[in-house]
């Protein structure tokens, strides 16, 4: 993974007010240092937290399962580290898809083909299939089905990677393509 974004909130500074967040690009193979200096120090589920990260599976970004929440012009691709319990939103695409009506319906296909082609694009830069064991497509309608037939003609061309073609691609449901709807993916029975 090239690099993470963290989250931290701060109770106050001369920079920073109070309340607010800070948010943090860490890079791959690049030395950070997280301490905290007040008592009582790190808890046991912080200390946990933070030796997850420093595993050896986790600092070599290896990732279990690959989740791309897709729906039309907009999708986000997730790797999840199951053994780590960690996941990561690595790419995020958006496009803007014309109307099924009117003048613009003549641009969708183009439009739809060029915001698949970016999808497939972002899963081939970060998903590595000898150590994935599946690709999830979810989404809440009909455009992960398209773009899974997207994916296995592109497979068939030679235009994609071959794993598109192995079985490794499972289609589940989601009622979004945002953060939340990852956990709704990875809990399910189906």
């Amino acid at each position: 993974w090239a690099c993470m974004c963290a989250k931290m909130d701060d109770t106050g500074s001369s920079h920073v007010s109070i309340g607010s967040y800070h948010t943090l690009t860490i890079a791959k193979n690049r030395a950070l240092t997280v301490e905290k200096r007040e008592e009582p120090g790190w808890d046991l589920f912080a200390r946990e937290t933070v030796q997850r990260a420093c595993s050896e599976k986790a600092k070599i970004g290896q990732a279990d399962v690959a989740v791309l929440l897709i729906e039309e012009g907009h999708a986000q691709l997730h790797l999840v580290n199951g053994a780590e319990g960690m996941s990561m939103r690595c790419a995020r695409v958006e496009m803007r898809i014309p109307k099924k009506y009117g003048a613009a319906a003549a641009g969708i296909d183009k439009a739809r083909g060029k915001f698949f082609a970016r999808c497939a694009a972002s899963i081939e830069q970060h998903v590595d299939f000898a150590t994935v064991q599946c690709l999830v497509l979810a989404g809440p309608g009909f455009t992960k089905e398209e773009f899974r037939k997207y994916l296995s003609l592109e497979s068939a061309r030679g235009n994609g990677q071959s794993a598109f073609s192995e079985g490794k691609v499972v289609i589940a449901h989601a009622s979004s393509t945002y953060g939340s709807a990852l956990q709704e993916v990875l809990t399910a029975t189906e």
